[in-house]
């Protein structure tokens, strides 16, 4: 066998592991993209959990957003406060949702759940008012998105009205004390 024999050889064993580095390399990638998104949608999730955890220890909070929900111009100085902090949680979810999808690390699917969850929330009578007192504060990135679905949505019913179970009829007109 000559040089260039051997040379040949070589070649073609290098071309084959370049091949085979490629594709380890591409496997290795595709996992590590979907252990990110993984971790996103955790992260996404437990944000949410916590939140609903502070609900269901605190009816107060429930109570809250079913009479802000109902009639924003209810509300009381600082029931108005506490409704608009409460709606900004959500509003942050949505844009929270919306920059992992443009991130590429949760799909288009789970960011509009996202981001239409927080549209319906916003679709009832108390939380477009103050929606409409409120949304110059948040970026351009989430504000267009959420005014351009409340547009969309208008005239639907929310997801509130959507649940039979939550009974959005009449609400106490003063909020119970916190007693917690």
């Amino acid at each position: 066998m000559n040089w260039d024999a051997l040379g040949a050889i070589g070649e073609v064993v290098g071309a084959f592991a370049v091949v085979a580095t490629l594709v380890y390399l591409a496997f290795q990638i595709k996992q590590s993209t979907a252990a990110t998104t993984s971790a996103s949608m955790h992260s996404l999730l437990g944000d949410w959990r916590e939140f609903c955890r502070g609900w269901a220890a605190n009816t107060a909070f429930v109570t809250l957003h079913r009479k802000g929900s109902q009639n924003f111009d209810s509300l009381n100085p600082d029931e108005k406060y506490q409704f608009f902090l409460f709606m900004v949680d959500f509003v942050f979810q949505a844009q929270v949702a919306n920059e992992m999808w443009e991130q590429g690390t949760i799909s288009r699917y789970d960011r509009d759940v996202w981001v239409n969850f927080v549209i319906s929330s916003l679709n009832t009578p108390g939380g477009r008012e103050m929606w409409a007192q409120t949304r110059h504060i948040y970026t351009p990135n989430i504000a267009p998105i959420l005014t351009d679905g409340l547009e969309r949505e208008s005239g639907n019913p929310s997801w509130m009205h959507l649940t039979p179970f939550l009974e959005m009829g009449e609400v106490p007109q003063r909020l119970p004390e916190n007693t917690s």
